[in-house]
């Protein structure tokens, strides 16, 4: 079971989508797992945005479940960087606005001890930029984001409580809805835990479609 998860976020160039993304699911994804210590990887594609719907645009978003974060450190994804082959530089210079961060697993609500990979069709991601206020979106996030379960289109989904190893007072929020079926946009279940804090820190909402790997090879 997994205690970290190193979670890549990106646009693709116009045109560019059909190629990348077969070399992505087909040569990328199985090098990654191949390597010690990388247990699970899903890939969506959906909107990333504010909480108020303004400033959406199209994102992916990658998930690598790892035994550790020493998995994701060791080497780092600069070092990797450093490594790639021509192939792979090419299809990475088809990315746009590419960032990532490799996250430590705090705790969850209705989940185990680890990271489970998310078997939900649809997936909610929450990033919270603190600017140094890490103890209280902390006490925040403890007191209130286990009420979500209590709500009966949640009751069982999984919550994770994520803390970046790489980027400093940063918090995610994963929401894995746990089921193949989409459930409709949970920002509107998810948006009255986090409205209080949305004019005080930098948050940003992702919302996707499981693209990889398919329903009907789960």
């Amino acid at each position: 079971m997994s205690q970290a998860i190193w979670i890549l976020q990106y646009d693709l160039k116009s045109g560019s989508e059909h190629e990348y993304l077969n070399w992505f699911h087909n040569i990328h994804i199985p090098e990654k797992l191949g390597r010690p210590g990388y247990l699970w990887a899903v890939h969506y594609q959906g909107q990333i945005g504010a909480l108020d719907h303004s400033e959406n645009r199209r994102s992916y978003l990658v998930l690598f479940g790892g035994t550790s974060t020493r998995t994701f450190l060791d080497p780092s994804p600069s070092e990797l960087r450093g490594t790639q082959d021509d192939l792979t530089k090419e299809m990475m210079g088809k990315r746009l606005s590419s960032k990532g961060n490799v996250f430590a697993l705090e705790w969850s609500v209705n989940g185990p001890e680890g990271l489970q990979e998310p078997r939900s069709i649809q997936l909610d991601f929450f990033s919270i930029r603190t600017d140094g206020n890490d103890e209280e979106v902390g006490a925040w996030a403890a007191k209130s984001l286990p009420s979500l379960s209590n709500i009966p289109e949640l009751d069982d989904s999984k919550i994770y409580k994520l803390i970046s190893v790489t980027s400093s007072h940063f918090h995610g929020i994963l929401h894995d809805a746990n089921s193949h079926h989409p459930i409709g946009p949970n920002k509107n279940l998810f948006r009255p835990q986090t409205s209080e804090f949305s004019r005080d820190f930098a948050i940003e909402h992702f919302n996707g479609q499981r693209i990889w790997p398919s329903e009907n090879s789960q």
